[in-house]
């Protein structure tokens, strides 16, 4: 089993996890990567900080809309998006990868992201894996769109 659906349903109902989330969501943005675009070593900056933030933000945002009971699906929501943000403590492995290497597995790290979240889209609204993908990507997508309006 590559998920595990009791630690899901721990962290859905646990309200006290909540806050820990915050606290390490917001320390991940302290790890240093290797950019997939530039090659060079990304530190901590307070612009990619709130960009990151408020990209989070949108990509809950938008999952939230699509989601089917939405009164008790708000703050499990918020846990789980903030639970997938813990992928960001294997940024410092980019730094053994360089070239291809490095765009191959960034992408591989941003399927596992998303694949997290079909996983608990699909268990959070007790729909098919098929639908969660189509959701989860349909609010990523958009997400991604968000910066393309400001510029």
């Amino acid at each position: 089993m590559l998920f595990n659906r009791r630690a899901l349903y721990n962290l859905i109902l646990n309200r006290h996890h909540t806050f820990n989330l915050i606290t390490i969501m917001l320390l991940a943005y302290l790890i240093p990567y290797r950019s997939p675009f530039t090659g060079e070593t990304e530190y901590f900056n307070i612009e990619n900080m709130i960009e990151g933030i408020l990209m989070t933000g949108f990509f809950m945002l938008f999952m939230f809309m699509l989601c089917r009971r939405k009164p008790e699906s708000f703050l499990p929501l918020v846990r789980i998006v903030l639970a997938m943000e813990l992928t960001a403590v294997i940024s410092p492995a980019t730094f053994l990868f360089t070239g291809t290497a490095l765009k191959v597995f960034m992408g591989l790290y941003a399927g596992w992201y998303l694949s997290i979240a079909v996983f608990a889209f699909s268990y959070l609204n007790g729909i098919t894996y098929y639908r969660a993908a189509l959701a989860v990507l349909m609010a990523f997508f958009l997400a991604q769109l968000v910066p393309a309006f400001f510029a």
